[in-house]
C-alpha cells in the first residue's frame, strides 16, 4: 500500500511538472520564425528544471515533517464539491486548480504571467514518531515551520543559482521564486493558508523576504540579496508590530 501511494504522488508530482513546463515555456520566443525544434527542446527544459525544484521543495518539507512525527503527502492542488455526477447521487467533486489556474493564466496572458501553486500537502500525525514529545499532535508553531520550510528552502537556491549566468539555462531562478511565492499564496489546502492559520507572523516574513529578495537578485550579489532581504522583511515584521500595539 505504501509504495502504491508514493507512486501516486511521484506521478502527481510529475504532472505537476508537465505542466509548469507548459506555463514557463509557453512564451518561449524561438526567432522571427517559428522553430518547432527550439521550442520542444525548451518546453523539455522547464519540465526538468520544474520536475527538480518541486522534488526539493516535497523532500525537504517531507523530511523536516518527519522530524515531527508528521507524514506529508502531496498531490495536485484541488478543491472538493458536491455535485451531480452520476444522475441523481449526491457525490462529491474534485476541482483540479493546480491544473486549471496555472494554464489558464498562462494562456490567457499568453505566457507573461505565472501561477506556480500546483501542488498541495496533506499532513498525517504519525503517533508513533511523536512518542517522547510533549503534545500527541503538532503544535501551532511545528505546523507552521512544516509549511514554510519547502517555499524558503526553494528562495535560498534560487538566490545561489542567481549567480549563475546561462543564457542556455531559461528560468533557473523564475521558478523556483514562483513556486515559492505561489504556494505562499493564502488559497485553500495551500502551504500559504496553513502557515497564516497557524503563524500569521511567519506568513507576513516569508512572503515579504520572497518578494524582496526576488527583486534584489537582479541588482544585488546572492550574498547581498540574502542579507537585504531578511532585513526587509524584519523591518515590515516591526512595523507589523508597531501597527498592531498602536490599534490595541
Amino acid at each position: 500500500m505504501a509504495k502504491k501511494n508514493n507512486w501516486k504522488e511521484t506521478k502527481e508530482i510529475i504532472l505537476a511538472s508537465v505542466i509548469l513546463g507548459f506555463v514557463f515555456g509557453a512564451a518561449y520566443n524561438s526567432g522571427e520564425v517559428f522553430n518547432k525544434f527550439l521550442w520542444i527542446k525548451n518546453y523539455l527544459q522547464q519540465v526538468f528544471l520544474s520536475l527538480f525544484f518541486l522534488f526539493i521543495f516535497a523532500k525537504t518539507t517531507k523530511s523536516y515533517a518527519l522530524t515531527k512525527g508528521v507524514k506529508t503527502t502531496f498531490s495536485i492542488w484541488n478543491s472538493k464539491r458536491f455535485g451531480f455526477p452520476k444522475g441523481a447521487v449526491l457525490q462529491k467533486t474534485s476541482i483540479q486548480w493546480g491544473i486549471i489556474l496555472p494554464l489558464f493564466i498562462a494562456l490567457f496572458s499568453k505566457g507573461k504571467l505565472f501561477f506556480s501553486g500546483i501542488i498541495s500537502p496533506e499532513f498525517t500525525t504519525l503517533p508513533k514518531k511523536r512518542i517522547g514529545k510533549k503534545y500527541a499532535e503538532p503544535t501551532e508553531k511545528e505546523t507552521a515551520n512544516i509549511a514554510i520550510i519547502g517555499p524558503m528552502v526553494l528562495t535560498l537556491l534560487a538566490i545561489l543559482l542567481s549567480s549563475i549566468k546561462n543564457p542556455d539555462l531559461n528560468n533557473l531562478t523564475l521558478i523556483p521564486f514562483s513556486i515559492a511565492f505561489c504556494t505562499m499564496l493564502p488559497f485553500p489546502k495551500l502551504n500559504g493558508l496553513i502557515t497564516y492559520i497557524y503563524g500569521p507572523v511567519k506568513y507576513v516574513f516569508v512572503m515579504v523576504f520572497i518578494i524582496s529578495a526576488f527583486y534584489l537578485i537582479k541588482v544585488l550579489t546572492p550574498i547581498q540579496s540574502l542579507i537585504f532581504g531578511l532585513i526587509s522583511a524584519l523591518i515590515i515584521l516591526a512595523l507589523n508590530y508597531i501597527i498592531s500595539f498602536a490599534k490595541d
